[in-house]
């Protein structure tokens, strides 16, 4: 054979092997891309349903708390009407009390007192 033909199968075989290897490169490239495309669509995932299960648990916590809290604004409610009905009735008292215009305080008056406490 002639040198330029022994150069010329050379530089084929050159750029076969280089087609190769850019084809074997771009190959495992898009196969390393599609793993890690996976990964981070199973990453978001992930994320998205950490995210909603948090808000879930914000959004039961917010309606437990209102919940407590109407409970507890009911009971003031009531503790307050019952307040309200004594003070009525110490005060209807206090009109029928004969004692009431004299300078100290009756036996029927400190009674009325400690009904408050």
């Amino acid at each position: 054979m002639s040198k330029y033909a022994d150069l010329t199968i050379a530089c084929f075989g050159f750029l076969i092997l280089m087609a190769a290897g850019v084809t074997g490169y771009t190959k495992g490239y898009r196969v390393a891309e599609a793993e890690w495309s996976l990964k981070l669509a199973n990453e978001k995932t992930a994320i998205t349903n950490s995210l909603n299960k948090e808000i879930q648990r914000q959004i039961d916590a917010n309606a437990e708390s209102k919940k407590r809290e109407a409970e507890r604004i009911a009971a003031m409610e009531a503790e307050n009407k019952r307040l309200e009905e004594l003070v009525g009735e110490l005060q209807d008292a206090e009109k029928l009390d004969p004692n009431r215009d004299h300078g100290g305080i009756s036996h029927d008056s400190g009674m009325r007192i400690n009904k408050v406490r």
